[in-house]
């Protein structure tokens, strides 16, 4: 019983290492906001142990399955942005975060419900200018 409790503890630690070794970014926020005619996608990371890219997808109505638009490599910060120069937003936005690691990939989405009106797009717009 003594050798039975000792291999289930060594065990319970070798688990324990290999989820800390393995474990992937903790997503804390992914947020997408308008910027103009753009779209800024903005997340947030508890931490990348074994990050190899975070990927971004984008999704109209108009379309059947996400477009990627692009693979962000991991820098150790916490806070990432990407700037969407070209979407269609005259129909609600779709946009999924996908972390690629070794042990499993994690899927995270974010919608854009509604397309900002012309005097909010001339407004943001206008504030850009003067950054």
């Amino acid at each position: 019983m003594h050798f039975t409790f000792k291999l289930l503890l060594v065990a319970g630690l070798v688990l324990a290492s290999v989820a800390m070794l393995f474990g992937t970014a903790t997503v804390t926020a992914f947020h997408s906001k308008y910027v103009g005619n753009n779209v800024q996608l903005e997340w947030q990371v508890a931490g990348e142990p074994v990050v190899q890219a975070y990927d971004l997808y984008r999704k109209t109505n108009h379309e059947s399955g996400y477009i990627r638009l692009a693979s962000v490599a991991p820098t150790g910060q916490q806070h990432y942005r990407y700037l969407d120069v070209g979407p269609t937003i005259a129909s609600p936005v779709a946009y999924r975060l996908v972390v690629r690691s070794v042990p499993l990939d994690r899927s995270y989405t974010s919608v854009l419900a509604k397309a900002p009106r012309a005097v909010q797009r001339s407004w943001a717009s206008i504030k850009l200018i003067f950054k």
